[in-house]
Protein backbone atom coordinates (compact mmCIF):
# COMPACT_ATOMS: atom_id res chain seq x y z
CA UNK A 1 0.00 0.00 0.00
CA UNK A 2 2.79 2.41 0.85
CA UNK A 3 4.59 1.67 -2.41
CA UNK A 4 1.33 2.31 -4.26
CA UNK A 5 0.83 5.55 -2.32
CA UNK A 6 4.34 6.65 -3.29
CA UNK A 7 3.57 5.80 -6.93
CA UNK A 8 0.35 7.84 -6.77
CA UNK A 9 2.17 10.80 -5.23
CA UNK A 10 4.75 10.63 -8.01
CA UNK A 11 2.06 10.48 -10.69
CA UNK A 12 0.24 13.46 -9.12
CA UNK A 13 3.46 15.48 -9.05
CA UNK A 14 4.02 14.69 -12.72
CA UNK A 15 0.45 15.72 -13.55
CA UNK A 16 0.88 18.95 -11.54
CA UNK A 17 3.95 19.76 -13.63
CA UNK A 18 2.01 19.05 -16.83
CA UNK A 19 -0.85 21.27 -15.61
CA UNK A 20 1.58 24.05 -14.80
CA UNK A 21 3.25 23.79 -18.23
CA UNK A 22 -0.14 23.65 -19.98
CA UNK A 23 -1.49 26.69 -18.19
CA UNK A 24 1.76 28.64 -18.62
CA UNK A 25 2.61 27.77 -22.22
CA UNK A 26 -0.82 28.14 -23.81
CA UNK A 27 -2.02 31.40 -22.32
CA UNK A 28 -0.82 34.94 -22.37
CA UNK A 29 -3.33 36.05 -19.78
CA UNK A 30 -1.07 36.53 -16.73
CA UNK A 31 -3.97 37.35 -14.41
CA UNK A 32 -5.86 34.17 -15.32
CA UNK A 33 -2.69 32.11 -15.04
CA UNK A 34 -1.88 33.64 -11.64
CA UNK A 35 -5.38 32.89 -10.32
CA UNK A 36 -5.14 29.34 -11.68
CA UNK A 37 -1.81 28.75 -9.92
CA UNK A 38 -3.20 30.07 -6.65
CA UNK A 39 -6.31 27.90 -6.98
CA UNK A 40 -4.20 24.82 -7.80
CA UNK A 41 -1.93 25.39 -4.78
CA UNK A 42 -4.95 25.96 -2.59
CA UNK A 43 -6.48 22.68 -3.78
CA UNK A 44 -3.26 20.81 -3.01
CA UNK A 45 -3.23 22.19 0.53
CA UNK A 46 -6.87 21.35 1.14
CA UNK A 47 -6.36 17.83 -0.22
CA UNK A 48 -3.38 17.37 2.09
CA UNK A 49 -5.39 18.66 5.03
CA UNK A 50 -8.25 16.27 4.23
CA UNK A 51 -5.92 13.30 4.03
CA UNK A 52 -4.34 14.21 7.36
CA UNK A 53 -7.77 14.37 9.00
CA UNK A 54 -8.80 11.05 7.41
CA UNK A 55 -5.62 9.35 8.59
CA UNK A 56 -6.09 10.67 12.11
CA UNK A 57 -9.76 9.60 12.10
CA UNK A 58 -8.96 6.05 10.95
CA UNK A 59 -6.35 5.67 13.69
CA UNK A 60 -8.75 6.85 16.37
CA UNK A 61 -11.50 4.61 14.97
CA UNK A 62 -9.18 1.62 15.13
CA UNK A 63 -8.35 2.45 18.75
CA UNK A 64 -12.04 2.90 19.62
CA UNK A 65 -13.09 -0.24 17.76
CA UNK A 66 -16.08 1.33 16.03
CA UNK A 67 -16.96 2.47 12.54
CA UNK A 68 -16.34 6.19 11.98
CA UNK A 69 -19.96 7.36 11.86
CA UNK A 70 -21.83 9.53 14.33
CA UNK A 71 -24.67 7.12 15.10
CA UNK A 72 -22.33 4.26 16.04
CA UNK A 73 -20.19 6.61 18.13
CA UNK A 74 -23.21 8.00 20.01
CA UNK A 75 -24.62 4.56 20.81
CA UNK A 76 -21.28 3.17 21.97
CA UNK A 77 -20.55 6.24 24.11
CA UNK A 78 -23.91 5.90 25.84
CA UNK A 79 -23.34 2.18 26.51
CA UNK A 80 -19.78 2.67 27.79
CA UNK A 81 -20.75 5.63 30.00
CA UNK A 82 -23.44 3.59 31.72
CA UNK A 83 -21.01 0.67 32.14
CA UNK A 84 -18.32 2.96 33.61
CA UNK A 85 -20.82 4.43 36.09
CA UNK A 86 -21.85 0.95 37.22
CA UNK A 87 -18.21 -0.11 37.65
CA UNK A 88 -17.33 3.07 39.55
CA UNK A 89 -20.17 2.35 41.99
CA UNK A 90 -18.98 -1.27 42.34
CA UNK A 91 -15.28 -0.41 42.85
CA UNK A 92 -15.53 0.69 46.54
CA UNK A 93 -17.15 -2.64 47.35
CA UNK A 94 -14.32 -4.58 45.68
CA UNK A 95 -11.45 -2.33 46.68
CA UNK A 96 -11.96 0.39 49.29
CA UNK A 97 -8.23 1.22 49.45
CA UNK A 98 -8.28 4.21 47.03
CA UNK A 99 -11.18 5.81 48.86
CA UNK A 100 -9.57 5.24 52.25
CA UNK A 101 -6.32 6.77 50.99
CA UNK A 102 -8.26 9.78 49.72
CA UNK A 103 -10.01 10.21 53.09
CA UNK A 104 -6.73 9.98 54.99
CA UNK A 105 -5.07 12.47 52.64
CA UNK A 106 -7.91 14.95 53.13
CA UNK A 107 -7.70 14.64 56.92
CA UNK A 108 -3.91 15.08 56.82
CA UNK A 109 -4.25 18.21 54.70
CA UNK A 110 -6.71 19.78 57.12
CA UNK A 111 -4.51 18.91 60.09
CA UNK A 112 -1.50 20.42 58.28
CA UNK A 113 -3.48 23.68 57.96
CA UNK A 114 -3.93 23.58 61.74
CA UNK A 115 -0.20 23.16 62.22
CA UNK A 116 0.43 26.24 60.07
CA UNK A 117 -1.79 28.15 62.52
CA UNK A 118 0.31 27.04 65.54
CA UNK A 119 -2.09 24.27 66.63
CA UNK A 120 0.39 21.38 66.29
CA UNK A 121 0.65 20.73 70.06
CA UNK A 122 -3.05 21.17 70.82
CA UNK A 123 -4.93 18.07 71.95
CA UNK A 124 -7.44 17.10 69.28
CA UNK A 125 -8.77 13.88 70.86
CA UNK A 126 -8.92 13.62 74.63
CA UNK A 127 -7.49 10.64 76.51
CA UNK A 128 -9.85 7.72 77.23
CA UNK A 129 -9.48 4.36 78.95
CA UNK A 130 -8.65 2.73 75.61
CA UNK A 131 -6.61 5.46 73.86
CA UNK A 132 -4.12 8.12 74.94
CA UNK A 133 -4.61 11.78 74.06
CA UNK A 134 -3.74 12.66 70.46
CA UNK A 135 -2.48 16.08 69.31
CA UNK A 136 -3.01 17.67 65.91
CA UNK A 137 0.55 16.88 64.81
CA UNK A 138 0.40 13.25 66.00
CA UNK A 139 -2.91 12.56 64.23
CA UNK A 140 -1.60 14.08 60.99
CA UNK A 141 1.48 11.83 61.19
CA UNK A 142 -0.65 8.72 61.88
CA UNK A 143 -2.92 9.50 58.89
CA UNK A 144 0.07 9.84 56.56
CA UNK A 145 1.63 6.58 57.83
CA UNK A 146 -1.64 4.70 57.33
CA UNK A 147 -2.10 6.15 53.84
CA UNK A 148 1.40 4.99 52.88
CA UNK A 149 0.65 1.48 54.17
CA UNK A 150 -2.56 1.29 52.19
CA UNK A 151 -0.80 2.55 49.06
CA UNK A 152 1.66 -0.37 49.29
CA UNK A 153 -1.14 -2.90 49.71
CA UNK A 154 -1.75 -4.90 46.55
CA UNK A 155 -5.40 -4.90 45.49
CA UNK A 156 -7.24 -8.16 44.95
CA UNK A 157 -7.36 -9.81 41.53
CA UNK A 158 -11.00 -8.82 41.17
CA UNK A 159 -10.17 -5.18 41.97
CA UNK A 160 -7.25 -5.18 39.52
CA UNK A 161 -9.43 -6.62 36.82
CA UNK A 162 -12.14 -4.05 37.52
CA UNK A 163 -9.70 -1.13 37.47
CA UNK A 164 -8.09 -2.41 34.30
CA UNK A 165 -11.48 -2.65 32.62
CA UNK A 166 -12.37 0.86 33.81
CA UNK A 167 -9.11 2.21 32.36
CA UNK A 168 -9.89 0.47 29.10
CA UNK A 169 -13.38 1.99 29.00
CA UNK A 170 -11.99 5.43 29.82
CA UNK A 171 -9.49 5.13 26.97
CA UNK A 172 -12.23 3.99 24.61
CA UNK A 173 -14.48 6.90 25.66
CA UNK A 174 -11.56 9.24 25.12
CA UNK A 175 -11.07 7.83 21.64
CA UNK A 176 -14.80 8.17 20.91
CA UNK A 177 -14.73 11.82 21.97
CA UNK A 178 -11.77 12.38 19.70
CA UNK A 179 -13.63 10.61 16.88
CA UNK A 180 -16.53 13.05 17.20
CA UNK A 181 -14.10 15.95 16.93
CA UNK A 182 -12.35 14.31 13.99
CA UNK A 183 -15.66 13.84 12.19
CA UNK A 184 -16.35 17.57 12.55
CA UNK A 185 -12.89 18.30 11.22
CA UNK A 186 -13.48 15.85 8.36
CA UNK A 187 -16.73 17.59 7.42
CA UNK A 188 -15.01 20.97 7.45
CA UNK A 189 -12.04 19.65 5.44
CA UNK A 190 -14.41 18.05 2.90
CA UNK A 191 -16.28 21.34 2.47
CA UNK A 192 -12.98 23.20 2.06
CA UNK A 193 -11.84 20.65 -0.55
CA UNK A 194 -15.08 21.04 -2.53
CA UNK A 195 -14.69 24.80 -2.43
CA UNK A 196 -11.09 24.52 -3.57
CA UNK A 197 -12.17 22.24 -6.45
CA UNK A 198 -14.87 24.74 -7.44
CA UNK A 199 -12.33 27.57 -7.25
CA UNK A 200 -9.97 25.62 -9.50
CA UNK A 201 -12.80 24.88 -11.92
CA UNK A 202 -13.64 28.57 -12.20
CA UNK A 203 -9.97 29.41 -12.67
CA UNK A 204 -9.72 26.83 -15.47
CA UNK A 205 -12.74 28.35 -17.22
CA UNK A 206 -10.91 31.67 -17.48
CA UNK A 207 -8.00 30.08 -19.37
CA UNK A 208 -8.04 30.00 -23.19
CA UNK A 209 -10.17 27.20 -24.66
CA UNK A 210 -7.31 24.89 -25.72
CA UNK A 211 -5.47 25.36 -22.43
CA UNK A 212 -8.68 24.88 -20.47
CA UNK A 213 -9.46 21.54 -22.18
CA UNK A 214 -5.93 20.27 -21.61
CA UNK A 215 -5.94 21.36 -17.99
CA UNK A 216 -9.42 19.92 -17.37
CA UNK A 217 -8.30 16.52 -18.64
CA UNK A 218 -5.20 16.63 -16.44
CA UNK A 219 -7.21 17.79 -13.42
CA UNK A 220 -9.73 14.99 -13.95
CA UNK A 221 -6.89 12.45 -14.03
CA UNK A 222 -5.43 13.98 -10.89
CA UNK A 223 -8.80 13.85 -9.10
CA UNK A 224 -9.02 10.13 -9.88
CA UNK A 225 -5.55 9.65 -8.41
CA UNK A 226 -6.58 11.71 -5.35
CA UNK A 227 -9.59 9.51 -4.70
CA UNK A 228 -7.53 6.33 -4.97
CA UNK A 229 -4.83 7.88 -2.78
CA UNK A 230 -7.31 8.87 -0.06
CA UNK A 231 -8.89 5.42 -0.07
CA UNK A 232 -5.51 3.69 0.15
CA UNK A 233 -4.36 6.06 2.84
CA UNK A 234 -7.40 5.24 4.99
CA UNK A 235 -6.78 1.50 4.60
CA UNK A 236 -3.09 1.96 5.31
CA UNK A 237 -3.91 3.94 8.48
CA UNK A 238 -6.22 1.20 9.78
CA UNK A 239 -3.69 -1.54 9.04
CA UNK A 240 -0.85 0.49 10.56
CA UNK A 241 -2.90 1.00 13.72
CA UNK A 242 -3.68 -2.71 13.91
CA UNK A 243 -0.05 -3.64 13.32
CA UNK A 244 1.09 -1.17 15.99
CA UNK A 245 -1.40 -2.69 18.43
CA UNK A 246 0.00 -6.15 17.66
CA UNK A 247 3.56 -4.92 18.13
CA UNK A 248 4.76 -6.35 14.86
CA UNK A 249 3.59 -9.89 15.66
CA UNK A 250 4.52 -10.20 19.35
CA UNK A 251 2.20 -12.18 21.59
CA UNK A 252 0.18 -10.62 24.41
CA UNK A 253 2.63 -11.48 27.18
CA UNK A 254 5.59 -10.02 25.29
CA UNK A 255 3.61 -6.92 24.41
CA UNK A 256 2.56 -6.44 28.07
CA UNK A 257 6.16 -6.82 29.28
CA UNK A 258 7.46 -4.38 26.65
CA UNK A 259 4.73 -1.88 27.52
CA UNK A 260 5.53 -2.14 31.22
CA UNK A 261 9.25 -1.59 30.57
CA UNK A 262 8.67 1.43 28.37
CA UNK A 263 6.21 2.95 30.83
CA UNK A 264 8.70 2.55 33.67
CA UNK A 265 11.36 4.30 31.62
CA UNK A 266 8.94 7.12 30.76
CA UNK A 267 7.60 7.21 34.37
CA UNK A 268 3.97 7.00 33.26
CA UNK A 269 1.11 4.66 34.01
CA UNK A 270 0.26 2.19 31.20
CA UNK A 271 -3.42 3.13 31.32
CA UNK A 272 -2.56 6.76 30.50
CA UNK A 273 -0.25 6.16 27.54
CA UNK A 274 -2.95 6.09 24.90
CA UNK A 275 -4.58 9.27 26.17
CA UNK A 276 -1.30 11.18 26.19
CA UNK A 277 -0.45 9.89 22.74
CA UNK A 278 -3.80 10.97 21.37
CA UNK A 279 -3.41 14.38 22.96
CA UNK A 280 -0.04 14.81 21.27
CA UNK A 281 -1.53 13.71 17.97
CA UNK A 282 -4.33 16.23 18.44
CA UNK A 283 -1.73 18.91 19.10
CA UNK A 284 0.10 17.89 15.93
CA UNK A 285 -3.12 18.08 13.94
CA UNK A 286 -3.81 21.52 15.37
CA UNK A 287 -0.32 22.68 14.40
CA UNK A 288 -0.88 21.35 10.89
CA UNK A 289 -4.13 23.30 10.61
CA UNK A 290 -2.45 26.40 11.93
CA UNK A 291 0.36 25.99 9.40
CA UNK A 292 -2.20 25.87 6.59
CA UNK A 293 -4.01 28.91 7.98
CA UNK A 294 -0.74 30.82 8.30
CA UNK A 295 0.14 29.99 4.71
CA UNK A 296 -3.22 31.34 3.57
CA UNK A 297 -2.76 34.47 5.65
CA UNK A 298 0.69 34.93 4.16
CA UNK A 299 -0.70 34.77 0.64
CA UNK A 300 -3.43 37.24 1.55
CA UNK A 301 -0.90 39.56 3.18
CA UNK A 302 1.30 39.36 0.08
CA UNK A 303 -1.58 40.40 -2.14
CA UNK A 304 -2.44 43.27 0.19
CA UNK A 305 1.21 44.36 0.26
CA UNK A 306 1.33 44.43 -3.52
CA UNK A 307 -1.86 46.50 -3.65
CA UNK A 308 -0.54 48.88 -1.02
CA UNK A 309 2.73 49.29 -2.91
CA UNK A 310 0.78 50.27 -6.03
CA UNK A 311 -1.27 52.74 -4.00
CA UNK A 312 1.94 54.13 -2.51
CA UNK A 313 3.42 54.77 -5.95
CA UNK A 314 0.20 56.41 -7.14
CA UNK A 315 0.03 58.61 -4.04
CA UNK A 316 3.65 59.63 -4.48
CA UNK A 317 3.00 60.60 -8.08
CA UNK A 318 0.05 62.79 -7.09
CA UNK A 319 1.95 64.49 -4.26
CA UNK A 320 4.93 65.19 -6.56
CA UNK A 321 3.00 66.56 -9.56
CA UNK A 322 -0.50 67.71 -8.60
CA UNK A 323 -0.76 71.50 -8.40
CA UNK A 324 -3.25 71.20 -5.54
CA UNK A 325 -0.42 69.86 -3.35
CA UNK A 326 2.06 72.61 -4.18
CA UNK A 327 1.78 74.08 -0.68
CA UNK A 328 2.63 70.67 0.76
CA UNK A 329 5.74 70.34 -1.43
CA UNK A 330 6.83 73.79 -0.26
CA UNK A 331 6.45 72.71 3.37
CA UNK A 332 8.15 69.34 2.81
CA UNK A 333 10.61 69.74 -0.06
CA UNK A 334 11.48 66.03 -0.15
CA UNK A 335 8.13 65.45 -1.91
CA UNK A 336 9.60 66.85 -5.12
CA UNK A 337 11.98 63.85 -5.17
CA UNK A 338 9.20 61.25 -5.12
CA UNK A 339 9.17 60.67 -8.88
CA UNK A 340 12.88 59.73 -8.70
CA UNK A 341 12.49 57.19 -5.88
CA UNK A 342 11.50 53.54 -5.71
CA UNK A 343 8.94 52.05 -3.34
CA UNK A 344 11.33 52.12 -0.39
CA UNK A 345 12.24 55.73 -1.13
CA UNK A 346 8.55 56.62 -1.37
CA UNK A 347 7.94 55.07 2.01
CA UNK A 348 10.84 56.95 3.65
CA UNK A 349 9.75 60.32 2.21
CA UNK A 350 6.13 59.79 3.20
CA UNK A 351 7.20 58.70 6.66
CA UNK A 352 9.06 62.00 7.03
CA UNK A 353 5.93 63.83 5.90
CA UNK A 354 3.89 61.87 8.41
CA UNK A 355 6.27 62.94 11.18
CA UNK A 356 5.90 66.62 10.24
CA UNK A 357 2.14 66.26 10.08
CA UNK A 358 2.14 64.66 13.53
CA UNK A 359 4.16 67.59 14.92
CA UNK A 360 1.78 70.10 13.32
CA UNK A 361 -1.19 68.16 14.64
CA UNK A 362 0.29 68.24 18.15
CA UNK A 363 0.81 71.99 17.90
CA UNK A 364 -2.76 72.52 16.76
CA UNK A 365 -3.98 70.34 19.57
CA UNK A 366 -1.90 72.31 22.09
CA UNK A 367 -3.31 75.58 20.72
CA UNK A 368 -6.84 74.24 20.97
CA UNK A 369 -6.28 73.10 24.55
CA UNK A 370 -4.78 76.49 25.45
CA UNK A 371 -7.71 78.36 23.91
CA UNK A 372 -10.15 76.09 25.72
CA UNK A 373 -8.29 76.63 28.99
CA UNK A 374 -8.43 80.41 28.50
CA UNK A 375 -12.19 80.22 27.90
CA UNK A 376 -12.66 78.14 31.04
CA UNK A 377 -10.53 80.57 33.05
CA UNK A 378 -12.72 83.48 31.92
CA UNK A 379 -15.84 81.48 32.76
CA UNK A 380 -14.52 80.84 36.27
CA UNK A 381 -13.58 84.51 36.64
CA UNK A 382 -17.07 85.49 35.53
CA UNK A 383 -18.56 83.13 38.10
CA UNK A 384 -16.39 84.63 40.86
CA UNK A 385 -17.46 88.16 39.92
CA UNK A 386 -21.13 87.16 39.83
CA UNK A 387 -21.04 85.10 43.03
CA UNK A 388 -17.97 85.80 45.20
CA UNK A 389 -16.68 82.73 47.01
CA UNK A 390 -14.52 82.37 50.08
CA UNK A 391 -13.03 79.13 48.79
CA UNK A 392 -9.45 78.65 47.54
CA UNK A 393 -8.44 80.69 44.49
CA UNK A 394 -7.49 78.81 41.32
CA UNK A 395 -3.81 79.38 40.59
CA UNK A 396 -3.39 77.79 37.17
CA UNK A 397 -1.45 79.89 34.69
CA UNK A 398 -4.60 80.56 32.68
CA UNK A 399 -6.56 81.74 35.73
CA UNK A 400 -3.69 84.03 36.73
CA UNK A 401 -3.45 85.36 33.17
CA UNK A 402 -7.21 86.08 33.05
CA UNK A 403 -7.09 87.95 36.36
CA UNK A 404 -4.01 89.89 35.23
CA UNK A 405 -5.80 90.87 32.01
CA UNK A 406 -8.81 92.05 34.01
CA UNK A 407 -6.55 94.10 36.28
CA UNK A 408 -5.06 95.88 33.25
CA UNK A 409 -8.54 96.56 31.84
CA UNK A 410 -9.86 97.91 35.14
CA UNK A 411 -6.81 100.12 35.54
CA UNK A 412 -7.59 101.67 32.16
CA UNK A 413 -11.26 102.11 33.03
CA UNK A 414 -10.80 103.62 36.48
CA UNK A 415 -7.86 105.93 35.81
CA UNK A 416 -10.23 108.54 34.42
CA UNK A 417 -10.91 111.89 36.01
CA UNK A 418 -14.65 111.50 35.69
CA UNK A 419 -14.82 108.03 37.32
CA UNK A 420 -12.16 108.89 39.84
CA UNK A 421 -14.18 111.86 41.02
CA UNK A 422 -17.47 109.95 41.04
CA UNK A 423 -16.32 106.73 42.74
CA UNK A 424 -12.85 107.12 44.23
CA UNK A 425 -12.66 110.59 45.79
CA UNK A 426 -10.55 111.86 42.89
CA UNK A 427 -7.72 109.35 43.53
CA UNK A 428 -5.09 108.73 40.84
CA UNK A 429 -3.59 105.46 42.13
CA UNK A 430 -6.59 103.17 41.49
CA UNK A 431 -5.58 99.56 40.87
CA UNK A 432 -7.08 96.06 40.97
CA UNK A 433 -5.27 93.22 42.75
CA UNK A 434 -5.42 90.33 40.25
CA UNK A 435 -5.30 87.66 42.95
CA UNK A 436 -7.89 88.88 45.45
CA UNK A 437 -9.92 90.94 42.92
CA UNK A 438 -9.97 93.93 45.30
CA UNK A 439 -9.75 97.61 44.25
CA UNK A 440 -7.37 99.80 46.23
CA UNK A 441 -6.81 103.55 46.11
CA UNK A 442 -5.77 106.43 48.34
CA UNK A 443 -8.68 108.73 49.10
CA UNK A 444 -8.99 111.88 51.11
CA UNK A 445 -9.25 109.80 54.26
CA UNK A 446 -6.31 107.55 53.47
CA UNK A 447 -5.86 104.15 51.77
CA UNK A 448 -9.02 102.23 50.94
CA UNK A 449 -9.67 98.70 49.74
CA UNK A 450 -12.95 97.24 48.47
CA UNK A 451 -13.57 93.86 46.74
CA UNK A 452 -14.56 94.36 43.16
CA UNK A 453 -17.76 92.37 43.75
CA UNK A 454 -18.64 94.64 46.72
CA UNK A 455 -19.42 97.66 44.54
CA UNK A 456 -23.15 98.33 44.51
CA UNK A 457 -25.19 97.61 41.42
CA UNK A 458 -25.52 101.36 40.87
CA UNK A 459 -21.76 101.83 41.05
CA UNK A 460 -21.17 98.90 38.72
CA UNK A 461 -23.73 100.18 36.19
CA UNK A 462 -22.27 103.65 36.38
CA UNK A 463 -18.69 102.46 35.82
CA UNK A 464 -19.73 100.00 33.12
CA UNK A 465 -21.74 102.59 31.21
CA UNK A 466 -18.89 105.05 31.29
CA UNK A 467 -16.39 102.40 30.23
CA UNK A 468 -18.54 101.22 27.30
CA UNK A 469 -19.13 104.77 26.06
CA UNK A 470 -15.45 105.61 26.44
CA UNK A 471 -14.53 102.58 24.34
CA UNK A 472 -16.36 104.13 21.40
CA UNK A 473 -13.71 106.84 21.24
CA UNK A 474 -11.03 104.16 20.72
CA UNK A 475 -12.72 102.78 17.60
CA UNK A 476 -12.91 104.16 14.06
CA UNK A 477 -14.25 107.69 13.57
CA UNK A 478 -17.91 107.79 12.45
CA UNK A 479 -19.64 110.67 10.68
CA UNK A 480 -22.90 109.89 12.49
CA UNK A 481 -23.44 107.67 15.48
CA UNK A 482 -26.43 106.86 17.68
CA UNK A 483 -25.74 105.76 21.26
CA UNK A 484 -28.68 104.25 23.19
CA UNK A 485 -28.51 103.82 26.97
CA UNK A 486 -31.44 101.51 27.61
CA UNK A 487 -33.09 101.37 31.07
CA UNK A 488 -29.81 101.70 32.90
CA UNK A 489 -31.57 104.18 35.15
CA UNK A 490 -32.97 101.17 37.01
CA UNK A 491 -29.51 100.68 38.50
CA UNK A 492 -28.48 104.29 39.11
CA UNK A 493 -29.52 106.52 41.92
CA UNK A 494 -30.42 110.15 41.27
CA UNK A 495 -27.00 111.51 42.24
CA UNK A 496 -25.08 109.25 39.87
CA UNK A 497 -27.70 109.80 37.16
CA UNK A 498 -26.93 113.49 37.21
CA UNK A 499 -23.19 112.77 37.22
CA UNK A 500 -23.60 110.52 34.19
CA UNK A 501 -25.68 113.14 32.38
CA UNK A 502 -22.97 115.70 33.10
CA UNK A 503 -20.41 113.33 31.57
CA UNK A 504 -22.58 112.75 28.49
CA UNK A 505 -23.09 116.47 28.05
CA UNK A 506 -19.35 117.11 28.26
CA UNK A 507 -18.74 114.30 25.80
CA UNK A 508 -21.38 115.65 23.39
CA UNK A 509 -19.46 118.89 23.07
CA UNK A 510 -16.39 116.95 21.95
CA UNK A 511 -18.30 114.63 19.61
CA UNK A 512 -20.75 116.70 17.61
CA UNK A 513 -21.69 113.79 15.31
CA UNK A 514 -22.95 111.59 18.17
CA UNK A 515 -26.62 111.45 19.15
CA UNK A 516 -27.24 110.04 22.63
CA UNK A 517 -30.63 108.59 23.59
CA UNK A 518 -31.22 107.91 27.30
CA UNK A 519 -34.13 105.50 27.89
CA UNK A 520 -35.57 105.56 31.41
CA UNK A 521 -38.24 103.22 32.81
CA UNK A 522 -41.61 104.72 33.85
CA UNK A 523 -42.65 103.23 37.15
CA UNK A 524 -46.13 104.80 37.33
CA UNK A 525 -48.46 107.11 35.38
CA UNK A 526 -48.18 110.74 36.61
CA UNK A 527 -51.28 111.90 38.44
CA UNK A 528 -52.68 115.31 37.36
CA UNK A 529 -53.97 117.79 39.94
CA UNK A 530 -55.44 121.31 39.59
CA UNK A 531 -51.97 122.58 40.36
CA UNK A 532 -50.30 120.55 37.57
CA UNK A 533 -48.42 122.56 34.97
CA UNK A 534 -49.16 122.59 31.28
CA UNK A 535 -45.98 120.59 30.67
CA UNK A 536 -47.21 117.84 33.00
CA UNK A 537 -50.56 117.78 31.20
CA UNK A 538 -48.84 117.50 27.80
CA UNK A 539 -46.70 114.58 29.13
CA UNK A 540 -49.78 112.66 30.29
CA UNK A 541 -51.48 113.19 26.93
CA UNK A 542 -48.44 111.86 25.06
CA UNK A 543 -48.18 108.84 27.36
CA UNK A 544 -51.84 108.04 26.81
CA UNK A 545 -51.50 108.41 23.04
CA UNK A 546 -48.10 106.76 22.46
CA UNK A 547 -47.24 104.84 25.58
CA UNK A 548 -43.98 106.80 25.88
CA UNK A 549 -42.70 110.36 25.77
CA UNK A 550 -39.44 111.79 24.42
CA UNK A 551 -37.82 115.02 25.54
CA UNK A 552 -34.47 116.69 25.26
CA UNK A 553 -32.60 116.50 28.50
CA UNK A 554 -32.01 119.90 29.97
CA UNK A 555 -28.44 120.00 31.14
Amino acid sequence: MRRRLDELDGQKRAIDEQIERASASQTANESAEHKFVLAQNHLVRQDKALRLVQTSLEKVAAAAGVAPDRHSISELKSTLSKRLTEMAELLPQVNATPMLISVLADIADRLQDGERHDLAANVLIDETESFPAITVSELRRLCQIQAEKLARRRPSAQAEELESEMDSIRNQLDALSQMAEKLDELDAATVNLHRAEERLRKAVEKLPEQAARTVEELVATRNTLDEESRSLQGDEARLSQARDLLGGGLDEAALAAELQRLCQEAQVEPGRVRGRRERHLAELDELTRRQIAVQQQFEKASRIAEARAAQLLQLGKELATDEAHGWLRAAHQDLSQLHQSDKLGHAEILEGLSTKLAIARNRLDASYRATSSIAQAFQRLHGVLRAPSTGPTRTSRWDLAARSWLADQVRGWFNNDFLSTALFDGASDIRLDSTSLTVTWTGTEGPKEIPLAAFSSGQQAFAYTHARVAQLDQGPVSENRLIALDEFGSYLDAARMQALLDYLAARANANQSDQIVVILPLERMPQLTPASSEQDRQRVVKLQQRGYLAESVSL
